[in-house]
Order: structure tokens, then sequence, then C-alpha cells
């Protein structure tokens, strides 16, 4: 079986690569740059989208794009260009393979648009994106599904909840906040959450993303063509989850971290005000898969060194 991964240097296609990567009998990394990890380069500038012609494979995961809702906004054309005009360049190519390849997508929650709600949400929940970041990323979506739908690929998109367990240097600071609250309570700063904090998230490890997806290839005949939502269906306040982060530094530290509310400021999106939590029946029910970590075991799992010192 012959793979490409795209975005095997950020935080999602690294960790795939180093928990999967000996699945498969070879393995293409698509980007800009090259990883030193031993899988052959196809060098492409996803911010360009140009045409591609790309090697025979049996199925392409797509962990890279733009994740970044104010990056999006700022430039909007570079935010199509990066993860709807080259997710359809590459699905053109992949199209004139001899045999149908199978295609996963890494996809959002928040493509479902502003959300007060603190049960689990489904796939039969209306998308209405509110960001242009959204937008893209629903649009790319519905592209990849149209091709399928089309009988030119096979293919699955997986729309992620709140994922942590990890950090890249590059890393959107509107990303993997989780991480970087942790990081900051154990140098002993002081955390900040805006308003109330009782917004709730899903905070999907990882791990269990990256397994996600691998099971999405396994049970590609019962994914197909369809959209998934993964989570964990546990719902977790930003306060709350904050003032974790600060009482397992502590442990670390043996230091007192302050947790406070500051005032949002006012170029915040309303999208960071939602409450979302997964619904994951539907691909659990296909693939098998469940998740393994809630936040606290994900955390300790991820920074084990810290807390076994």
């Amino acid at each position: 079986m012959n793979c490409i991964i795209s975005g095997i240097t950020g935080l999602i296609g690294s960790r795939f690569f180093e928990l999967y990567g000996d699945k498969f009998d070879k393995i293409y990394q698509l980007g800009r740059s090259r990883a030193n990890v031993g899988a052959e380069w196809i060098e492409y500038d996803l911010s360009v989208g140009d045409p591609i012609v790309l090697p025979e494979i049996d199925v392409f995961f797509h962990f890279a794009g733009q994740t970044s809702v104010y990056s999006a906004s700022k430039n909007i054309l570079n935010d199509l260009n990066l993860n709807v005009v080259s997710l359809i360049q590459i699905l053109q190519s992949l199209k004139n393979n001899t045999k149908k390849p199978f295609v996963v997508t890494a996809s959002t929650a928040s493509e479902y648009g502003y959300t007060d709600s603190s049960v689990p949400i489904s796939e039969t929940y209306s998308s209405n994106p509110i960001t242009f970041y959204d937008i893209s990323k629903l649009a790319a979506e519905n592209y990849l599904l149209q091709f399928v739908r089309e009988g030119w690929v096979n293919g699955c998109a997986l729309r992620l909840a709140n994922v942590y367990g990890g950090s890249k240097k590059g890393q959107n600071s509107d990303r993997g906040v989780i991480d970087k609250v942790f990081q900051k309570a154990l140098a002993g700063e002081t955390i900040h959450f805006f308003g109330s904090g009782e917004f709730i998230r899903d905070y999907i490890h990882i791990d269990d993303v990256v397994s996600a997806f691998y099971l999405a290839w396994l049970n590609r005949e019962c994914v197909n063509g369809e959209y998934f939502n993964i989570g964990t269906e546990e719902g977790t306040t930003i306060k709350e989850a904050f003032c974790l982060m600060a009482k397992l530094a502590e442990e670390v530290t043996g230091k007192d971290v302050k947790v406070t509310s500051i005032e949002a400021p006012h170029a915040n999106s309303s999208i960071e005000y939602r409450s979302y939590i997964s619904s994951i029946e539907k691909f659990v029910s296909c693939s098998g898969w469940k998740p393994v970590f809630n936040l606290e075991t994900g955390i300790r799992h991820s920074y084990e060194k810290l807390f076994n010192e």
C-alpha cells in the first residue's frame, strides 16, 4: 500500500507518520518543505495551488492547510488557495490514477458555526460557517465529497474538535491553546481566560485523532462519501480546562499558578464564544474507533516525562 501525507511536518501529520508510517509500503510527503523522515518528497506549495501530477497511490491523508480564523480574515485569497484550490488540484490529479485512491481530509467542527449546546451535536446538525476559515474548510470538504459522488475518487472528511497533545514551531496562535496554556502554567505565568470562561469545548487528544484517520482508511468502504465528527462526547468549559492545566503544572513544579478572568478583545471572532461537544456515534459505528484519553489523562500521556521526573 502506497500513500501520500500532506502536512507531515505539522502537528497531526508528523504524529500520524510516527505512529502509522510503518503500515505502508511506500510513503510520499507532499508539501513546500521536506521533512527528514525517510519519505519521498513531492514539492508542492499549497498557497499557490498550481496543477500537479501525483504518483499512483492507494490513500492520501490530507493534514496540510491554513488553520487560523484570523489569518483567513486578513488574507481571504491565500486561505482559499491553501484550503480549497490546492485540494482541487490534488483531487484532479488523483482522479487520473488507474485505480481509485482513497482521500481522508482534516475538516473542523467549527464548520457548524456558532453553536450553543451542552449536549453532543451530530452530523445531522446544519453546517453554518460564520468565518472565512470555516467557509473554506466546508468548501474543501464539499469538493472532496462531490469528487466521490462523481466516482472519481473515494474518501471521507473528519471534522475535528479541539486537538491537543503537542505543539509545533510556527503553529498559529489560535491553535493548540491547551498545550500553550499548560506550557505557560509550567513557567509559572498567570493563566487568563476571557469573561466567564463558561464556553464549552470538546478536547480530543492527538493520538486519538490520528487513530481515527488510520481507522477511516481501514474501514474505507463504510466511511466512503461521508463526513464524521471526531471528538470525545465530553464537554469541558474553558475555565475548567485552564484550571486543570494549572493544577497539573503545580503537580510538576510545586508552585501555585494563578487563573484569572480578563475582558475579551473586541477583535475576537464570535466563533470563540460557541459551546460545542461532538457526537461521535456515526464514526464509532462505521469504524469501531473510540477515543482513549480524556483531557487529564491525555496531558499526562503527552507530558509523561514531566510527571515521572
